[in-house]
């Protein structure tokens, strides 16, 4: 194993320490959980929502997702118990459906046979963006986990374009469903992460990061 591979490897191995994904269980952390992505979301204007102050601007932000609510679970990235990100995985559902096959009008249907859910509300503050990106590594194996736990052989993501090509060039299989637009602030790619076709593909190329997604 080449030096650069032996640091890659470790650094992975460190990650799985210092990092640790976290589910919201209790009202303390689901405010945290609030104040984080509705936070970052205005930083970044991925949001279209209007208010005279912050305060307000992330109250009527919360309230969009709040429809969700019961058919969600919320999660927390932390840095030494330090919350740093968010992310949410949302249950299919008869009553409200789910976001990106609202935004994209996409058939319901377009999971195939795999169960059908969506993970959004992803937010990672601005100074843990960097790092040979970890902190985002960190919170894809955070989707990736705990929806394979919770029987999912696919999630429907709304990425970002950075998010998205990060995706790509990190070796997931990660397919666009449609045509990107422009959504929310930036040019969103809706997409379907399939984690057998990924964990095939990663096994071939990026043994390295197939262990990692997998313990």
């Amino acid at each position: 194993m080449n030096l650069n591979l032996l640091f890659f490897k470790t650094v992975l191995f460190l990650a799985n320490y210092i990092f640790k994904v976290i589910k919201v269980n209790s009202p303390k952390q689901a405010a945290i959980f609030n104040e984080i992505w509705t936070g970052i979301w205005i930083e970044q204007n991925y949001h279209s929502i209007t208010g005279k102050t912050e305060s307000e601007i992330k109250k009527n932000l919360s309230a969009t997702f709040a429809a969700y609510d019961k058919y969600s679970k919320d999660y927390l990235l932390c840095l030494f118990k330090r919350p740093i990100g968010t992310f949410r995985i949302i249950q299919n559902n008869n009553e409200v459906g789910l976001p990106m096959v609202r935004d994209f009008k996409l058939q319901k249907n377009v999971q195939g046979k795999n169960a059908l859910a969506e993970a959004t509300l992803f937010a990672l503050k601005k100074e843990f963006r960097g790092y040979l990106h970890l902190p985002s590594l960190m919170l894809m194996k955070g989707v990736f986990q705990c929806s394979w736990s919770d029987g999912y052989g696919e999630i429907l993501i709304e990425a970002d374009k950075r998010f998205f090509f990060l995706c790509k060039k990190t070796g997931l299989v990660m397919n666009q469903l449609t045509e990107e637009k422009f959504f929310e602030g930036s040019v969103t790619y809706p997409s379907i992460l399939n984690f057998e076709e990924t964990l095939k593909a990663l096994k071939e190329k990026r043994p390295i990061l197939h262990n990692f997604f997998l313990k």
